[in-house]
């Protein structure tokens, strides 16, 4: 059996060695592959992540591969520690043998010494015996010396006392050789101890050898067991490999694609961008002729204020003033057609522009769904930056608008002055103006409906742009062979989006130039307002004054007087009316920027009941998921537990079975012994069938020679044909010794043949015997059986580990889920938090505004 063990921990090592070659070779392999991808990966930025990734599971392999090169070092180790062990036991086994033999040895000289010290025991006995007789004849003879003897009994006791002192030197001998013996004895009892001692202590270094050779091989079994879980985790990692690449090869195929559609876009940009730049020409000059018109307009009113400074000097030349403000107001409708010909270019411009700009926009989002990823972060960033910026950027607007209504509060009380020489002026531009001004709040509603469609095509935009964005992440796997196609592609976006920057921020510009100048026809118009107020007051009074002046020219002076009463009252009630439009225009810019607000917080307040909406679904989906997760958490868990119970059943059976398969073979050993013994003595059955036959023959022809002969001694015939002879007949006699030595021979052979026939039916009970044993014993069948059950028992095992790393897998799913579940639930509450204390702002601005409207009517009644 230890031959039989080192030979085959020797093959295994073998195989080992083998197997390490292999894996070697095989490994030297995979790190060039690895290399080879991940200078390609390298190549691409777009593949980072992807990289990323397959780095960690080349790492993971790595690991896994010195892991197992140790396992496999260590069981070289092991190996050799066995062998060295079992040929150990083996002397230690050859030397238990010897010194087996060495104590029978001592025991059978033992034996032979304690039957030599009960022989000397024998003898003492009868000496003593002997002793004690001699003893009392002493004492008798001394009795009948003391007496006095005869000389024949003198001479018996000289005799006598010879004869014991010859038996107490053979005592003496006999001690001597006695205690001699008893020394040997004592000896060989030491050296058996100590034999003993020793087998003991051999007995128990053999058990330790055992218990290490047992702990060896579980250690072996466990670093098999680790191989093999290290060879599967190989497996795995190669199947995620070639998976790996197999992902790549499909994203190479898109990336091909998404080129041709690059290619595509970047065409339809090109068209687009000669669009842009002729619109950015056309609007170059829109807004060269509104400089002009402004320089016009600036022009016509430095010539009002000429002529409203002559209208004042020259009240007498007003006809032909009035002439020439009639060529001034042709002038000014002229202007004003211009300047309304003017917007609507420019709206139908930025029209075309928003257009232009979409279509970019819907070209450059396919393209950035690719790396939106990438550019979330950046973007949420840019967004928050660009409120900030509008927010400033408002604040400073509104700054320059106070500054401006300011300036123009200074100008209108300049202004003030010239207003009765150019009201006919001031009442055509009103008009004018009102017109503009009906025309910008039509455009104004019109904007804002198109605002609306574009806020709702933006949330598509937006649904279509996460889409997208799955889209994307499904065609981020493809991207490897045209790389310098897509970089000088990203080069001509970054110049077309350095374009689109440039366009936008010109845009802005336009924008933020429109604003300033609603403001000042906001702030025109007011005044407007409150100067044909005053105008159609003046007019009143001038009308008065005129039929007092041709009426009463002598109360010139006390009317001057009251003229000038009521400049000054006038003067007062226009610095009143001024600080309440510097009022109302402050409000009315409040309420500007606060209806902005509050559509900017309907806006965000739809988009996050819309992501509250979307996260309640998520949240409910994940909710689903996760009792689906945990109903097939617990069905599995019941599942293993029942597999388990099973496989620790299968393990316990499949034990037996091998425990009665060992028996089986070996009584299958024994009887083939047999079989091959009686088969032997069968061989011989046939040649001893036909000897009992033939003897049989020969018996029945004897038989029938017997009783025909006995037939003719009976009843013979022809007697009286015959005279009787003196003697008898010589051949009959002979017949008849004949007929007893047959017979004789037929008695033996009967025997024989009984004998025989006994033999026979032992032979063939054991026949029988041997074919019901055999038929009992486990076939072909039995075994492929048994190797299914055994194959059936390995693939069990897989499917339970692969179970449990599915389960652990689907654990960890659900944790992430639990944490995603966690932040948008915080996120909610955050939005929330914000939503109610953006309310509660806008709550405190309107109960602000309703206090100061409440306190502008107040002061109108007053003024009334």
């Amino acid at each position: 059996m230890t031959q039989t063990t080192s030979y085959d921990l020797y093959h295994g090592q073998q195989m080992l060695v083998q197997d390490i070659d292999l894996s070697m070779s095989a490994w030297s392999a995979l790190e060039e592959e690895f290399r080879e991808v991940v200078a390609e990966l390298n190549e691409l930025p777009q593949m980072n992540a992807f990289r990323i990734e397959y780095e960690r599971l080349f790492k993971v392999l790595l690991t896994s591969h010195t892991h197992e090169i140790e396992l496999r070092k260590r069981c070289e180790e092991f190996n050799q520690d066995i062998i060295s062990t079992v040929t150990k036991v083996q002397q230690s086994l050859s030397t238990l043998k010897e010194d087996e033999q060495l104590i029978a040895q001592l025991k059978r000289e033992i034996e032979k010494t304690w039957e030599h010290v009960d022989q000397s025991r024998e003898k003492e006995l009868k000496d003593l015996e002997q002793l004690n007789k001699l003893i009392a004849k002493e004492r008798t003879l001394s009795q009948e010396i003391k007496d006095g003897l005869p000389t024949h009994k003198t001479t018996a006791i000289e005799e006598n006392e010879q004869l014991r002192d010859k038996l107490q030197k053979d005592r003496d001998a006999f001690n001597s050789e006695v205690i001699v013996l008893i020394k040997e004895v004592s000896n060989l009892e030491v050296r058996v101890k100590n034999f003993n001692t020793e087998k003991k202590s051999y007995l128990t270094h053999i058990q330790e050898m055992t218990e290490e050779l047992s702990q060896f091989k579980t250690e072996y079994n466990e670093q098999i067991k680790a191989i093999d879980a290290a060879e599967l985790g190989l497996k795995k990692t190669k199947f995620k490999l070639e998976t790996k690449n197999n992902d790549i090869f499909h994203k190479e195929s898109s990336i091909e694609r998404g080129c041709q559609k690059i290619n595509e876009l970047e065409q339809e940009l090109k068209e687009q961008s000669q669009i842009t730049q002729k619109a950015e020409k056309e609007c170059e000059t829109a807004e060269h002729r509104r400089e002009k018109i402004d320089r016009d307009l600036k022009e016509q009113i430095k010539q009002n204020s000429k002529l409203y400074a002559e209208n004042e000097e020259l009240r007498d030349g007003l006809s032909t003033k009035e002439a020439q403000i009639k060529v001034i107001k042709e002038q000014q409708i002229i202007t004003q057609k211009t300047i309304t010909a003017f917007i609507k270019r420019r709206k139908e411009l930025e029209e075309r522009r928003d257009k232009l700009e979409d279509e970019k926009n819907q070209i450059t989002e396919e393209y950035k769904n690719i790396l939106v990823d990438l550019n979330q972060m950046k973007r949420q960033f840019d967004v928050e930056k660009a409120k900030i910026e509008d927010l400033s950027h408002q604040k400073s607007i509104l700054s320059k608008n106070i500054n401006k209504s300011e300036l123009d509060v200074e100008k209108l009380k300049n202004s003030r002055k010239i207003v009765e020489g150019n009201r006919k002026n001031v009442i055509t531009k009103q008009k004018g103006y009102s017109s503009a001004l009906e025309e910008l709040r039509v455009s104004e509603r019109r904007l804002k409906k198109e605002t609306d469609k574009y806020m709702e095509e933006l949330q598509i935009a937006h649904q279509k742009h996460e889409q997208a964005i799955e889209e994307a992440k499904i065609k981020k796997r493809d991207t490897e062979e045209y790389q310098e196609k897509i970089r000088d592609g990203l080069e001509k976006l970054k110049q077309q989006q350095s374009l689109l920057e440039q366009v936008r921020n010109e845009k802005n510009q336009y924008s933020k130039l429109m604003n300033d100048a609603n403001a000042e026809i906001n702030l025109m118009t007011k005044s407007k307002k409150v100067m044909n107020e005053q105008i159609k007051k003046l007019r009143a009074e001038i009308e008065k004054r005129q039929d007092e002046l041709l009426d009463q020219s002598r109360k010139k002076e006390s009317i001057k007087i009251k003229i000038e009463k009521h400049m000054e009252q006038i003067k007062k009630m226009d610095d009143e009316i001024k600080e309440q439009e510097s009022i109302n225009r402050q409000h009315e810019n409040e309420i500007y920027k606060l209806n902005q607000i509050i559509k900017d917080a309907d806006t965000e307040r739809k988009r996050q009941q819309k992501e509250f909406e979307s996260v309640m679904n998520d949240r409910d989906i994940l909710g689903a998921k996760l009792i689906k997760g945990n109903d097939e958490l617990a069905l599995l868990y019941e599942k293993i537990k029942s597999q388990q119970s099973a496989l620790s059943k299968g393990s316990v059976q499949y034990m037996e079975k091998v425990m009665e398969i060992d028996t089986l073979k070996f009584k299958i050993r024994e009887l083939h012994k047999k079989k091959v013994e009686l088969s032997d003595e069968i061989s011989a059955l046939d040649d001893l069938k036909t000897e009992v036959h033939r003897l049989e023959r020969e018996l029945l022809q004897e038989n029938m020679r017997n009783r025909a002969l006995q037939d003719e001694l009976e009843n013979p015939m022809n007697v009286h044909r015959w005279r009787k002879l003196e003697g008898s007949d010589p051949q009959s006699y002979e017949m008849i010794q004949k007929i007893q030595k047959l017979q004789k021979k037929l008695i033996k052979k009967t025997e024989e043949v009984m004998m025989k026939d006994m033999l026979i039916q032992q032979k063939e009970k054991l026949y029988v015997e041997l074919k019901e044993v055999l038929i009992r014993q486990p076939g072909p069948e039995v075994a492929e059986q048994l190797t299914t059950f055994q194959s059936t028992l390995k693939n069990k095992t897989k499917e339970c580990r692969k179970m449990k790393e599915e389960l652990k897998a689907s654990m960890l799913l659900a944790k992430e889920q639990q944490y995603e579940h966690e932040r948008l639930q915080a996120e909610l509450s955050q939005i929330k938090s914000q939503y109610y204390q953006q309310r509660k702002a806008e709550q405190r601005q309107r109960s602000y505004e309703s206090g100061a409207y409440d306190d502008h009517q107040q002061l109108e009644q007053q003024q009334a």
